[in-house]
Formats: structure tokens, sequence, C-alpha cells
């Protein structure tokens, strides 16, 4: 409610005066707020001669400090301090995707018969691709997937390899997405290969290499990834020092490897 009060001349009077203080507090206000936005941009008007040097040692302070922050957001993760993946990239993670994302390959044949069907990843499978490109590395899919063969709604495989690992939050660029051609891949250590040497060729590293299969690590090792750089996981990961790279079990894929591994990586670039 509003209680109206009767404009006597000692009301009208006290208003006045209670509107000359307010006026005068507004604009003693707008005066700090002017000098304090002059200071920060370098804008504000000087009245004298010494309030002209200060905005002048104002100004060379604040441009520095801008400029150091804007390379910083730019070149640089916010969380780790490495450089951000960028076109420029050359340092790359390479990874199969059937029984190394995800924990079988009967899980994509499920979804080639019933296209609804969301192919189960091994747990953190996501976190650690993830947990890579923080770390300044660009990641590359290569499957033997036949890129002829589409799910049984007409859906490429193309199409739903990148879908699924949009879907679960993998880095992804879609050229940096090889699949086979053809409806099935009957050489894929040959296949990945090619795709690999063609990779170096532009002048890429290829840093570090997860695999299920022994055609897999076949293919790293054509290539000379670091032995101690490529990790065989799964049911075959007992297997790994006869190819002489480091094992992964089912139950380290890839929750333990993540806790354990990530934080010894250095940061790519």
């Amino acid at each position: 409610m509003i209680r109206l009060v009767a404009l006597t001349p000692s009301f009208l009077t006290s208003l006045a005066l209670f509107s000359l203080v307010a006026c005068a507090q507004t604009q003693k206000g707008a005066d700090s707020g002017d000098t304090s936005n002059g200071n920060e941009n370098g804008d504000s008007s000087a009245d004298t001669d010494t309030d002209t040097d200060t905005d002048t040692d104002t100004d060379t302070d604040t441009d520095t400090d801008t400029d150091t922050d804007t390379d910083s957001d730019t070149d640089t993760d916010t969380n780790t301090g490495c450089p951000a993946v960028t076109s420029a990239t050359t340092t790359l993670v390479v990874t199969d995707i059937d029984e190394t994302l995800t924990t079988s390959d009967s899980e994509y044949l499920q979804q080639i018969i019933d296209p609804s069907y969301d192919p189960a990843m091994r747990p953190d499978a996501n976190t650690l691709m993830q947990a890579y490109f923080s770390l300044g590395y660009r990641i590359i899919y290569v499957t033997a997937r036949g890129d002829d063969l589409p799910l049984s709604d007409g859906t490429s495989a193309t199409d739903a390899t990148t879908a699924w690992l949009t879907l679960h939050g993998f880095p992804l660029d879609p050229a940096d997405v090889h699949l086979a051609s053809g409806i099935y891949e009957t050489d894929p250590a040959g296949f990945k290969t090619d795709v690999l040497s063609g990779i170096q060729a532009e002048g890429l590293t290829l840093s570090w290499a997860y695999g299920n299969a022994d055609t897999d690590i076949q293919a790293y090792q054509n290539v000379a990834i670091d032995n101690a750089h490529i990790f065989l996981v799964g049911k075959l990961s007992d297997t790994a020092s006869t190819y002489g790279v480091n094992p992964i079990s089912d139950d380290d894929a890839y929750t333990n490897h993540l806790a354990s591994f990530i934080p010894t990586v250095p940061c790519g670039g």
C-alpha cells in the first residue's frame, strides 16, 4: 500500500533538500565509476597534467596484462597448462574402436542388426581420450569396420561410428576417423599400416597407441611406434610381453589405467 502525504511547504522543502543530497551522492558515485573505468581501459579524461601522467602509466600496465592473459587462454589448456589441440598439433594418439573402446567386437555387430542399440563402452574409455586431448594430443580412430556395410536402417558405417563417438563424448574431428573400404577388411594390419604411414608422411608423430588385437600391435610396430607407448587391451593382454608392449587387462580398462598412467604422460603439442 502507498500512503499519500500532504504536500505542505515544509514537506516540499524537505523533499527538495533530499533530492539535492541524492543527486550529489549519485554524481559522486558516477565520477568515481568513470575514474575506475578510465584506469582500466586507458580512456579516462585528464583535467590536469598530473592526471595525464597517471593515465599514461595505467595504459601501459593494462595493455601488458591484457596481452598476457589473451595469449594464455589461446595457447594452453586451462586445466593442464599444456598446449591446446589445434590444426597445428603434431602429436597424436591412435586407437582402435571395437573391443578397444567398446567392450567386445560383437557390440558393433549387434548395432548393425539393431540400429537403436548403443554399443557398450569400456569404463572411462572416453575419459582416457579426453585426458590425452587435454594434454595436447590429437586423437586418431582407425578401425577395420567396412565402410560399405551399413546398419540395417541404411545408416552408413562412418555415420554410425562418428555418432557413437560423439554420443559418448570422445574428442572428435570427423576427418580423424578412418574406416576400411568395402564390406569387410581381410587384412586389418595392412589397412591400418597404410593409414598410419600416410599420417606420418604428413609430418605428424604417433605418440601413443591402443588396440585389442595382434593385428593392431603389428600395424603399430610396422610404423615404428615405440613399444613402450603401445597398449594391448583386453583378452589378449596377457600376451603383451610376447610383443614387448604394455598390457591393460579387462579389469584395468580403463579406470585403473587412467588413474595410474595418465599423470605420467608429458604434454603433447
